[in-house]
């Protein structure tokens, strides 16, 4: 029955944080405390700019593009082209409260076993977080298939992505099942056998 929440702040200097606070809907637990999960500093580095003249529908389009991308990728099994999108820093929430890092998602994009059907997407919505620096909300439904057992999924997603190098990095990704989503253990494969399946 845990929870969490994805916290957004912006400090004077220009520091953009990621933050996660988790919390037990058990009676009588603790609460987990607030940690800090990403830290960027938006306007302190000129590595990070390039992107300050695309006006906001350049902005939106550009982001749904970068997003949506990562999916075709994941259905076509191309790690490196993942590999190009996905920041060395990457930090991945998904549905079942797991923490993963960039390699984690690799192993998964690059397992053979699974497979994905189209997604379809609803209420996508784009926000600037700094001058480089903006995030991808939207509702995201599928269909797969893990060694040949069906699962589906019914999610919200938010995905912060980071302008480096010249060109847009994903850095940040949660996932959380919907309330009217089916159960645990039908929604998604197991991510620890996928990555196992393909070490």
């Amino acid at each position: 029955n845990a929870r969490a929440i994805t916290v957004l702040s912006c400090t004077p200097d220009g520091a953009l944080y990621v933050s996660l606070f988790g919390y037990d809907m058990e009676p009588g637990l603790p609460s987990a405390e607030m940690g800090q999960i990403v830290r960027v500093d938006v306007a302190a580095a000129p590595e990070l700019q390039g992107a300050t003249d695309l006006d906001d529908d350049a902005l939106s389009t550009a982001i749904m593009d970068a997003e949506f991308k990562t999916w075709d990728d994941l259905m076509a099994h191309d790690v490196e082209a993942t590999r190009a999108e996905i920041a060395e820093d990457f930090i991945m929430i998904n549905a079942d409260g797991d923490r993963l890092g960039r390699e984690d998602l690799l192993a998964i994009v690059g397992d053979m076993a699974l497979t994905f059907e189209e997604p379809t997407r609803d209420n996508v919505v784009v926000w600037r977080l700094g001058p480089d620096t903006a995030m991808i909300v939207y509702v995201i439904e599928y269909d797969g298939s893990y060694d040949g057992a069906p699962f589906s999924g019914n999610e919200e997603t938010a995905s912060i992505w980071q302008m480096r190098e010249g060109r847009w990095q994903n850095i940040f990704l949660q996932s959380t099942r919907r309330a009217n989503a089916e159960a645990a253990d039908t929604v998604a494969p197991d991510n620890e056998a996928a990555i196992a399946n393909a070490e």
